[in-house]
């Protein structure tokens, strides 16, 4: 119920209830359910991390993220021999991109674990380091000062 209540209008999503599993709800029911649940995702989301709380220099940083599979071979720890009983996993590699507007000054980041929020901070990790570069901080100076 609170996944068709999320991806569609509740009265569309009180029609899909009755296709797939042919149960009635009121369309109040389907969006009083949906969004307690939504409430509690959101109460027990952490709070977000590595935003500014202070106010300082702004300017224009270009950012851009990309993923794509990756094969990563894991090996038995228990065999002697470590070319026997290999595993081809994939995991999706995200990589990120930053520099300010007009530089050729870059940082990247990236990742292998996690999921977007994960890729997200790593990629924030990058604008900031970026942002603390002395070059960095005089050309924003001299843009905004």
């Amino acid at each position: 119920m609170t996944d068709f209540g999320a991806d569609q209008p509740f009265a569309q999503a009180m029609d899909k209830i009755v296709e797939h599993y042919g149960v009635v709800l009121g369309e109040s029911t389907i969006a009083r359910i949906t969004e307690g649940h939504a409430r509690a995702i959101f109460e027990a989301a952490p709070e977000p991390q590595g935003w500014p709380t202070q106010p300082g220099i702004s300017a224009a940083i270009i950012v851009e993220t990309d993923g794509g599979m990756v094969p990563i071979v894991e090996i038995d720890p228990m065999q002697s021999d470590k070319r026997k009983d290999k595993k081809l996993l994939w995991r999706e590699a995200k990589i990120g991109l930053a520099h300010p507007q007009g530089s050729k000054t870059l940082a990247f980041g990236g990742t292998l674990q996690g999921d977007v929020d994960v890729a997200g901070q790593c990629l924030v990790r990058s604008g900031l380091d970026l942002a603390r570069t002395p070059r960095f901080m005089a050309s924003a100076m001299a843009h905004h000062g």
